[in-house]
């Protein structure tokens, strides 16, 4: 996509200029990407192709029709923008259970190729892997830290290093965000979702109930096991019919990413593949009946039914029947 000057008219066809409308929240998009350490960048992407191997191919599948709340075709990955396909990605290798065991991806890889990543990788690892999600307010924003209250668990205050977001993020800012903690100081992933405040209580009601369920159902449990289970909770919320009034509030002439842009193009896409299939199949079974039933009589005729319908010459010697005559008005009259 060509670059977009900051005085320009912004893409998204709001008629305000793209610095006062979509630059800041696409600027944040980019940034996220980009944002985290090369060591931590290295270490995902390593830990999430290994997630996404052959031997899951079926949990892939099945995790995507999870995640993003449908059966939508999986030739639609593509559809989806680079960062709402990181968020499922991060979901799937941290907190999906993979396999007969119903493992996390990143502890088969931590068994596994993880053991011979050098040294200095270890702890980082150990720290992801031990991540959680959470629903945060932002309370205050001084580059790289963000002041966070911990909305779900204890209300308690936190400080987080995050140059990125908090550049972007203001106080009252919603903040839907996996934090680890390395060495004294906590982190966030780069597949955090910075959200409008008037998302906090109708996602937290919403988790919360989900949560006495999870409780209900298994006895004493934590918010930390309750996420590990179902960390895609807030995109679940997302996804629900509760949040469909707010959803204005974000996308295009905001400062805050749409993740329902993606779920709305597998919608289109699988729905287009699905009226390709059925017109492909449409065509495939006409001409299976046309070959199998169809056949030319001696005069050039197209026939449905048995062959032996058209009649069989005279034997030699025999007067061949004479045809029926068709009468017709004005000629025969």
């Amino acid at each position: 996509m060509p670059a977009v000057g900051r005085n320009s008219p912004c893409p998204c066809g709001s008629g305000r200029k793209y610095k006062n409308c979509c630059m800041r929240r696409n600027e944040l998009d980019r940034s996220q990407l980009r944002g985290a350490s090369l060591m931590v960048a290295s270490l995902m992407s390593e830990i999430e192709q290994f997630a996404v191997g052959p031997e899951h191919t079926a949990d892939v599948d099945a995790a995507f029709e999870v995640y993003w709340g449908g059966a939508y075709d999986t030739g639609g990955f593509d559809e989806a923008d680079r960062g709402s396909m990181l968020r499922w990605l991060e979901w799937f290798a941290l907190d999906y259970r993979v396999g007969p065991e119903r493992r996390r991806p990143i502890e088969l890889y931590a068994e596994g190729p993880g053991r011979e990543l050098p040294d200095e990788y270890q702890p980082l690892l150990a720290a992801i892997s031990q991540a959680t999600m959470g629903l945060y307010r932002v309370q205050g924003a001084q580059p790289p830290r963000l002041t966070l209250l911990d909305v779900l668990r204890d209300q308690t205050l936190l400080e987080a290093e995050d140059a990125v977001l908090a550049r972007s993020a203001r106080p009252g800012d919603v903040l839907v965000a996996r934090a680890y903690t390395l060495e004294g100081t906590i982190h966030l992933t780069s597949a955090s979702l910075l959200l409008p405040g008037e998302f906090e209580v109708g996602m937290a009601e919403y988790v919360r109930n989900a949560f006495r369920t999870f409780v209900a159902e298994r006895g004493k449990a934590t918010w930390d096991d309750f996420f590990r289970n179902n960390g895609h909770i807030m995109m679940a919320y997302l996804l629900s019919y509760r949040a469909e009034a707010l959803r204005a509030l974000i996308g295009p002439g905001t400062r805050f990413h749409d993740p329902l842009t993606t779920r709305d193009k597998l919608r289109e896409f699988t729905r287009a593949a699905r009226a390709r299939q059925e017109e492909a199949q449409r065509q495939q079974e006409e001409a299976e009946f046309l070959g199998a039933a169809a056949h030319r009589t001696t005069s050039g005729l197209l026939l449905l039914g048995d062959e032996e319908s058209e009649p069989a010459p005279p034997a030699k010697g025999q007067e061949e029947p004479r045809r029926p005559t068709i009468l017709l008005p004005g000629r025969d009259g």
